[in-house]
């Protein structure tokens, strides 16, 4: 249904406010990309984010459906052998179902983030042994 105004204010305001609707959900969407929604789960410092933000490129190119041919999963590629039976355990879900999930494959991979740097390696170990130049 389209309402028109006579007057030519109430025209140019009903204009900019569409605009500025429209403008809002670009964003909104964009925010909520899967890779968008992974990098929540690590820590907001600039190197951090855009070294996972580097891996979830060059590991699944930010398809959270990414299986590879040697079964890794989701956004960071979680090995299914490595892992399967940790993740399950710490998520409740099956590996196949919750490691193409971009939240649980996300703070997965944050789980493995902690793990290597409270033992005092690099953090991003997990990915080609953190050597990744991002």
């Amino acid at each position: 249904m389209t309402v028109m105004f006579k007057d030519p204010v109430i025209r140019v305001a009903t204009a900019a406010t569409a605009a500025i609707i429209l403008l809002l959900f670009a964003v909104a969407v964009t925010a909520c990309s899967p890779t968008a929604q992974a990098l929540t789960f690590f820590p907001q410092d600039s190197h951090t984010q855009r070294k996972a933000a580097c891996i979830i490129q060059r590991e699944s190119g930010g398809n959270p459906n990414a299986i590879s041919p040697t079964r890794d999963y989701g956004l960071f590629q979680i090995n299914r052998a490595a892992h399967k039976a940790n993740f399950q355990a710490r998520y409740h879900i099956s590996f196949e179902t919750g490691a193409l999930r971009p939240d649980l494959n996300a703070r997965y991979a944050r789980y493995l983030y902690d793990y290597y740097k409270a033992r005092g390696q690099d953090p991003f170990t997990p990915w080609h042994g953190g050597r990744y130049s991002c």
